[in-house]
């Protein structure tokens, strides 16, 4: 299925409609997990910050050079994702 579909179907292809709410909602959620994830202890690991910082940075970067919608809401999934994996490496390996 393509990506861009999905967020079509999940809209119900308004996307453009709701696109400030699904700034706000992607700018908290991914800033607030980065932010968890640093007080977990990527601090300790360079890497881990590195790729941290730059998922969370391409987000924003999305968001304030105003990127279409599904690309704000593709590059904001890669950034959960990511800040999902190392919470759940954080929490269960450490």
């Amino acid at each position: 299925m393509n990506i861009n579909l999905f967020w079509e179907k999940i809209f119900n292809k308004n996307l453009e409609f709701y696109r400030f709410g699904i700034i706000s909602i992607t700018l908290i959620i991914v800033s607030c997990l980065g932010g968890v994830i640093v007080g977990i202890g990527a601090m300790n690991n360079l890497f881990h910050l590195s790729l941290l910082v730059t998922t969370t940075m391409a987000t924003l970067v999305a968001i304030l050079a105003v990127f279409p919608v599904r690309w704000i809401l593709n590059i904001g999934s890669i950034a959960l994702i990511t800040d999902l994996s190392l919470i759940v490496y954080y929490s269960l390996l450490t």
